[in-house]
């Protein structure tokens, strides 16, 4: 008789009569022979509990595969979705040419967490506003908004429509107004913050298509009205509710002015109150026409701002008060006090400005009313 399948169970009984010399010749068949001959069997009891159980290990073994096959396809399933999920992980990972917390991915700043952020600005106030071009040479970011406003190519340093008048945090935002912390892409206009959750990119593309804006900005993206503040500039000029005072050199010197300035802006992640003073020269003398930011002679700020922090109570107002003087600038600028994740209220700014440019010098006391 020819050999059962391989890999089939076996049985093997021997029949009534039969000589034990019969094991060199046994008499075998295949489960499924076996149980049409079962009857054969000497000990049918004994073979049909064979039977029993070799049914129950072939349905365990089933059993025990598709447990096997379930787990293996979940695994599968979460590597993919980690793998998903973890591609901006991955990306801060391989972050350039500074810190693997942080990434310049096309020409866009990622911070890996809010610590990481609120650390990147502590570093760059503690270091200074010369060290602003040094710390985006180093990421590869050539594309801030600071050296946008800064730029020689315009005609005024951080104009009264700056989106972000605070050179710190100019620096880490790029020319569109964008940055990344953790998932969350951040779009800054004038007016308002975009918070697009998830790094939805195509999100931010459609930003830019005004037909799109109503219907989808209310369920996918977090919008936030920027509060820029109100003040009263005590009879003093202001240019478009910006907080800018122009003053006009004495003497009749016409074409020579200066724009004294003063910020409280509150963004979604990051707050700040400054001052600034920034040289003028008409381009035209004749006419005293033209004027655009040109460089001082010498310059300088000197002030105190009435605030608080958005993590005190209402009643709590602190000063918080600095200086700062330079040569041969067109801008000279003080940031008094920032917050990283929490907003500033700003109660009032007093500062004195002190300029001087081909041979003319004054100096000037702002006292300013937050509303």
């Amino acid at each position: 008789m020819g050999k059962p399948p391989r890999g089939s169970l076996t049985l093997i009984c021997s029949r009534p009569g039969e000589a034990d010399g019969f094991e060199n010749h046994p008499y075998k068949t295949t489960i499924r022979e076996r149980l049409l001959q079962i009857g054969n069997c000497k000990s049918g009891k004994i073979a049909e509990n064979i039977l029993k159980q070799s049914f129950m290990r072939a349905i365990f073994i089933k059993f025990i595969m598709y447990c096997l096959t379930i787990c293996l396809a979940n695994v599968f399933l979460i590597s993919c979705s980690e793998n998903e999920s973890n591609d901006f992980s991955d990306n801060l990972n391989s972050a350039i040419y500074f810190d693997q917390d942080i990434l310049v991915k096309n020409q866009i700043v990622h911070f890996r967490n809010m610590e990481v952020f609120k650390n990147t600005m502590d570093e760059l106030h503690s270091n200074g506003r010369d060290y602003l071009i040094e710390w985006e040479n180093k990421m590869g970011f050539y594309n801030s908004l600071r050296s946008y406003y800064e730029n020689d190519s315009i005609s005024e340093f951080y104009p009264d429509d700056a989106i972000i008048p605070d050179p710190f945090f100019a620096s880490v935002v790029n020319r569109d107004g964008i940055f990344v912390i953790a998932d969350s892409i951040h779009k800054i206009t004038y007016q308002t913050e975009y918070v697009i959750p998830h790094y939805n990119m195509d999100l931010l593309k459609k930003l830019n298509k005004p037909s799109l804006k109503s219907t989808f900005i209310k369920d996918n993206i977090i919008e936030f009205n920027i509060d820029r503040g109100k003040s009263d500039l005590n009879n003093l000029k202001s240019v478009s509710g910006w907080n800018t005072i122009e003053i006009n050199s004495p003497c009749g010197i016409c074409w020579l002015s200066a724009h004294l300035k003063c910020w409280c802006v509150n963004f979604v992640a990051y707050s700040s109150v400054g001052i600034r003073i920034s040289g003028r020269k008409a381009n035209n003398k004749s006419t005293c026409s033209n004027f655009r930011d040109d460089s001082m002679w010498y310059a300088g700020v000197d002030g105190c701002a009435w605030a608080r922090p958005g993590n005190f109570p209402p009643e709590a107002i602190f000063s918080y008060c600095g200086s700062t003087f330079d040569s041969d600038k067109k801008n000279v600028d003080k940031t008094l006090l920032y917050q990283v994740g929490t907003s500033i209220y700003c109660e009032r700014i007093e500062c004195n400005y002190y300029y001087s440019d081909d041979g003319v010098c004054f100096n000037q006391h702002w006292f300013e009313i937050w509303q």
